[in-house]
């Protein structure tokens, strides 16, 4: 099997930029066994959003993205209660 590096060189071009992606630090983390699948896919894509604030600067459109993943967050997490 090839390793993660040789895999990320397959993809786009900025994964090849040596620099930390998003996707390097989400494989390490180990999502709280309660977050359901919609509720770790929101989390995962506010940091991936939040990343590109930190790296590109702030965008408004970003901003409401990850204003909406975080309501999605909430409904998931609420729907599980009842």
């Amino acid at each position: 099997m090839r390793s993660w590096e040789e895999i990320k060189l397959d993809g786009s071009e900025h994964y090849k930029s040596g620099q930390t992606e998003v996707i390097d630090l989400l494989r390490h983390i180990k999502p709280h066994p309660s977050l359901s699948v919609v509720e770790i896919k929101a989390l995962a894509d506010n940091i991936k959003y939040a990343y590109r604030q930190l790296t590109s600067g702030i965008k408004q459109s970003d901003l409401e993205k990850m204003m909406h993943y975080c309501e999605i967050a909430g409904a998931a997490k609420e729907a599980t209660r009842k």
